[in-house]
This record gives structure tokens, C-alpha cells and sequence, in this order.
């Protein structure tokens, strides 16, 4: 009875030596995988609570918990405030819509570095892994006036003419001048040869999940929030108090490449 009870337990012992060695092995086998990994790519699309961008991504990877990441991204700011009208002429001519109060379209162009720490890996190849993003770098905003066309309401056929805002046509631009009335936009072609550029810096926080079935592609959403902040106000509306900063929720989605 005695020796049935210790060899029991020696094959009990062995048995859980064996499960565990067997677990060790599927940790250090994806453990390994992700080690020869070094390098990624990648490009998405990011929606803003102000706005859409786009980005690419090139990743260096240190071990399988931290990467460093250089990201360049370009962003439309779209004042959630601004709303697009149509003149009277729209219903006779071809005159497009345009938004009331607005005196300049912005973009910016950002280059960041930072770092991807992993919190939480795949627990298979189905797995999602979860890791926190802090990036910071410069921000160079781009202010490109905002054109409208306008004509002499006395006028037996409208001649649209070329105007962008300053202080002294404000009442035409708010439509308050009886002189004249707005036609519509002018269009995203006109005003390049007028562009001002804003340099600032930039920020961003938020978290990366990836879903990718193999080890080699990426396949992520990442959510978060960022910060430019610019040395002075940024005039995009004429009907809105100006601030020299952005702040943004975002929502971004990725596919690239691991090598």
C-alpha cells in the first residue's frame, strides 16, 4: 500500500513536471517568435474629434515589451462649430456652399518619437495585445485663407469676384454688408500663394490594441488623446474665440508589417 501511495505521487510529481515544461514551452516559443522581430511598418487612417488625419509609422523594436516609434501624421482641423450654407444663387447658378464665418483652412504636419510599451500580450495567436503610447514632437500648422465669392446683389447677372477676409470686409464675410452678398466658396484651389505657417509642438497619450493572426503583421486600433499647442491663436473662425492650442480625442486604425 505504501509503495502504490509513493508512486502515485511520483508520477503525480512527473506529470505536473511534464504540464509545466509544456506551458514553458509555448511561452518561449511565442516569446521567441516576437524576439526576432526588430523592425515595423505601418499607415492608417486617425478620425479626431476635430478633424481626420492620416500617418505612417516606423517602429524599432527593443524587446517584446518596448518599441520606439517615429510617426509622421498629417491632420485637417473641422471646427465642429462651423456650418455650411448656400446662397440664393445656388438654387439658379452653380454656386457652391460654403461655411459661414470661416476665414482659414488649417492643417498641421507632425513628427513624433516615443514609445510603445506592451501591458498586456497575446495569450494565443488570437489574442489581443494591449500597449500604452506617449509620443511628443513638433507640430508645423499650415493657415491657408478661406475665399469667397461675391457680387453686387443690384446686378442684373451675378459676376462673382474674389475676396479674403480681413477687418475691413468682415460685414461681407458675416453677410451683414447689403452691398454685397455672398456667392459661395471659392474653392480648396485658391489661397495656396497666401499660405502662413504656425510652428508648434505636440503630444499624444492613448492605447494600442492589436489583433493581427501572425506575429509578422499589424493589425491595430489605437485610442487616445493629443495636444498641439502653437506660440500664438489660430485664426480659423471669425465667429468663434480662437485658442493656440488643439485638443483632440482620436481613434485611429493601422495595417503594416513586422520584419
Amino acid at each position: 500500500m505504501k509503495r502504490i501511495v509513493v508512486s502515485i505521487i511520483f508520477l503525480i510529481g512527473i506529470l505536473s513536471q511534464l504540464q509545466a515544461q509544456k506551458k514553458s514551452k509555448i511561452y518561449t516559443a511565442l516569446d521567441e517568435e516576437n524576439a526576432i522581430f526588430k523592425n515595423e511598418w505601418s499607415i492608417g487612417l486617425r478620425m479626431h474629434t476635430n478633424g481626420i488625419g492620416a500617418f505612417y509609422e516606423r517602429v524599432w523594436i527593443k524587446n517584446i515589451y518596448k518599441k520606439n516609434v517615429l510617426q509622421t501624421n498629417f491632420f485637417y482641423f473641422n471646427n465642429f462649430k462651423q456650418k455650411k450654407v448656400k446662397s440664393d444663387y445656388a438654387q439658379v447658378y452653380d454656386a457652391k456652399g460654403y461655411f459661414y464665418g470661416k476665414q482659414n483652412n488649417f492643417w498641421n504636419l507632425n513628427l513624433l518619437f516615443g514609445q510603445r510599451k506592451i501591458l498586456a500580450e497575446k495569450a494565443d495567436y488570437s489574442g489581443v495585445r494591449v500597449a500604452m503610447v506617449y509620443m511628443g514632437g513638433l507640430s508645423l500648422g499650415i493657415l491657408k485663407p478661406y475665399g469667397l465669392l461675391v457680387t453686387q446683389p443690384d446686378l442684373s447677372s451675378p459676376q462673382p469676384e474674389l475676396i479674403y477676409y480681413n477687418i475691413e470686409n468682415e460685414a461681407i464675410f458675416l453677410n451683414q454688408d447689403p452691398s454685397y452678398d455672398v456667392y459661395g466658396a471659392a474653392g480648396l484651389a485658391r489661397g495656396f500663394n497666401k499660405i502662413k505657417p504656425i510652428p508648434g509642438i505636440h503630444a499624444k497619450f492613448g492605447f494600442n490594441f492589436d489583433w493581427a493572426s501572425h506575429e509578422y503583421l499589424v493589425k491595430s486600433i489605437e485610442v487616445g488623446a493629443q495636444l498641439d499647442v502653437y506660440y500664438k491663436k489660430l485664426p480659423v473662425m471669425i465667429t468663434d474665440r480662437n485658442k493656440p492650442y488643439i485638443l483632440n480625442f482620436y481613434i485611429s486604425f493601422q495595417l503594416g508589417k513586422r520584419w
